[in-house]
């Protein structure tokens, strides 16, 4: 279907968007039309270049990883959208241990490099089966960070920081080969890359 012909709310977008702007038409158009590998979407301020970016991904139907450089504005883009799922840095989440965040847990953080229960620094939710140490750490599958970083790989609309966004695509390689990947405020892009592979000597 025509995305002229379509409004936001066809689309399945919030209600607050009533109405597509002949400018946010156009550019939804040549997207949609393009075979380009990078698009560049140029406009100022206020002209509704994020509800392209969602509009964009449920026209097409695929998924859609937007970055941007500030936790500001990574709350504005999940407060306009409630189907954006915002993941942040372990640091942000809390332990289940308690008093811990989930960057200081030491569980398992990858086959290859296996932690198991007794390895826990904390040895607080070491447990015993029948008097038997389990070797599977609780935290694993309820971990907070774990739980919402699924919910962030399995959404129509993932929301995270540029910084967070090329460590984990460079190294753990959960967020790499997304169909649609947007970079907001892309004039700063460079500069995170810098900081990104930056090596300081003191």
């Amino acid at each position: 279907m025509e995305i002229s012909t379509l409004s936001p709310e066809d689309l399945g977008l919030p209600e607050k968007f009533s109405h597509f702007r002949p400018a946010q038409v156009d550019a939804l158009e040549r997207i949609a039309e393009s075979d380009k590998k990078v698009i560049l979407l140029q406009a100022p301020t206020g002209s509704g270049k994020t509800l392209i970016m969602a509009a964009m991904g449920k026209h097409l139907d695929t998924q859609v990883l937007y970055t941007c450089h500030t936790k500001q504005l990574q709350g504005q883009v999940v407060n306009d959208f409630p189907n954006a799922v915002e993941l942040k840095g372990r640091a942000n989440y809390f332990c289940l241990k308690g008093g811990y965040t989930c960057n200081e847990c030491t569980s398992e953080r990858g086959s290859s490099s296996r932690r198991l229960c007794r390895d826990c620094r904390y040895q607080v939710c070491l447990f015993k089966i029948r008097g038997e140490e389990v070797d599977k750490c609780p935290c694993n599958s309820e971990c907070p960070y774990g739980l919402q970083k699924r919910r962030a790989k399995q959404a129509d609309l993932a929301v995270l920081n540029m910084a967070y966004f090329l460590n984990e695509s460079n190294f753990a390689g959960d967020f790499s080969g997304w169909p649609w990947v947007v970079l907001d405020e892309g004039d700063l892009t460079e500069n995170a890359l810098m900081s990104f592979i930056e090596v300081t000597i003191t």
